[in-house]
């Protein structure tokens, strides 16, 4: 997880990482540069996977936050009757793109059951210009941090699953989820 104060410490940093890593066959490992310290997680029902590191607001099991954005980047999706995985993300963040090849998988794999929205901060020109693995799924701008701030996120990337009901099944970063991981909670949780 990649905390996302101080920036301008992170940035350097980060660019450093990215100069000398193969993102595909060598991950950087990024170092914390500022207080950001993991949460505890709720406690997860038996057999739910746990992220490892949880840097925002705790809220399994519970109602997620409401969905607020100000600008699809693309068709909106139909989320009616959907599992929801929100994947809150930034061009900068290392991990971010790493997750973006898996993030497609699963949107593929999974699309008749689940919708994948990638919400940033940065506008569409600045997603645009960057060179990202290609994504697959819905992407959606806020640039005022509501939601980000309604989870109290201070690492990137940080995900939630919302169930059909919305109740949030998964949290933590989309690097930990795996197909399997996946697939059980999908399974365990439909209506």
């Amino acid at each position: 997880m990649i905390p996302r104060f101080p920036l301008l410490v992170f940035l350097l940093v980060a660019t450093a990482v990215t100069s000398k890593a193969d993102l595909t066959n060598n991950p950087p490992t990024v170092t914390a540069t500022n207080s950001a310290s993991p949460t505890n997680s709720t406690p997860a029902p038996e057999g739910d996977p746990i992220a490892p590191e949880l840097y925002a607001k705790s809220i399994r099991g519970q109602r997620a936050p409401k969905f607020e954005i100000n600008q699809w980047f693309g068709p909106t999706p139909s989320m009616q009757g959907k599992f929801v995985l929100i994947d809150f993300w930034a061009t900068w963040c290392v991990g971010c793109r790493q997750s973006i090849p898996e993030l497609n998988g699963f949107q593929k794999k999974f699309k008749d059951r689940l919708v994948i929205v990638g919400v940033t901060d940065e506008t569409a020109e600045e997603v645009r210009k960057t060179t990202l693995p290609h994504i697959e799924y819905s992407i959606a701008s806020d640039p005022d941090e509501r939601m980000l701030r309604a989870l109290d996120i201070q690492a990137l990337p940080h995900s939630i699953l919302v169930d059909p009901s919305g109740i949030v099944r998964y949290e933590g970063s989309p690097l930990f989820l795996d197909e399997k991981k996946l697939q059980h909670l999908l399974d365990k949780y439909s209506k």
